[in-house]
């Protein structure tokens, strides 16, 4: 796997589109029932602010109940929210989570034509003020798919025999994903997790894991 020291530069000059459109701007195919909800980065970060108290699985306390009341509210809502990358937290190629709801269209294809791996990208994010603070995210894989011209599987593979090349891959063609994002846009975002998987495990308020997935981003 590449190793994160070759992780991509918000510093780096941003790439030119030309006439094409950024992976951003591609809507991802969402359940229609999703509800889109704009609203500004500090009301955002009241919300998140809510969801992220500490939680002890075993505690029936009202601030733990009020955490997952809050949490199942936005629960499968989409937010619009003016922000920008603030700063790149990670990247790493992971296995896709296992599908632990209905039987996707994917689980029906032969075992090699599936991906065994994918990108995996967090990054802080924070409003028109950075004195608002900041919210951790992880952009979909979908998106960064698009931004790198080999898929995970094949650069894992690459790190594998030629190390040097793949954390140069890693460098050039993340700093793309970090140039188009720390730019203020009107950016999608959801909740992570679903409700059952977000309070099945202790945490800590100080945590810092993702709590957003970045969607794409509104022309």
């Amino acid at each position: 796997v590449p190793s994160t020291n070759s992780k991509p530069s918000a510093t780096t000059t941003p790439h030119k589109v030309s006439d094409a459109v950024s992976p951003l701007d591609t809507p991802i195919a969402m359940s229609p029932t999703l509800n889109t909800l704009p609203m500004s980065f500090t009301e955002l970060k009241q919300i998140v602010n809510k969801i992220t108290l500490p939680i002890d699985t075993d505690s029936q306390t009202d601030a733990t109940k009020t955490c997952r009341e809050v949490y199942q509210q936005y629960e499968h809502k989409t937010f619009v929210i003016p922000s920008k990358m603030k700063k790149h937290l990670s990247f790493n190629i992971v296995k896709p989570p296992k599908d632990k709801g209905k039987k996707s269209k994917k689980l029906k294809l032969s075992s090699s034509s599936q991906k065994k791996y994918e990108y995996l990208m967090t990054c802080s994010f924070v409003g028109t003020n950075d004195s608002d603070g900041a919210i951790h995210c992880q952009i979909h894989h979908t998106i960064l798919d698009d931004y790198f011209s080999l898929s995970a599987d094949e650069l894992r593979k690459l790190s594998k025999t030629d190390k040097t090349k793949a954390q140069e891959v890693t460098r050039v063609e993340g700093a793309k994903v970090a140039a188009d994002i720390c730019v203020l846009s009107s950016f999608r975002m959801r909740l992570l997790h679903s409700v059952e998987d977000y309070f099945s495990k202790e945490r800590e308020s100080n945590t810092t894991d993702p709590i957003l997935l970045v969607t794409g981003r509104n022309c």
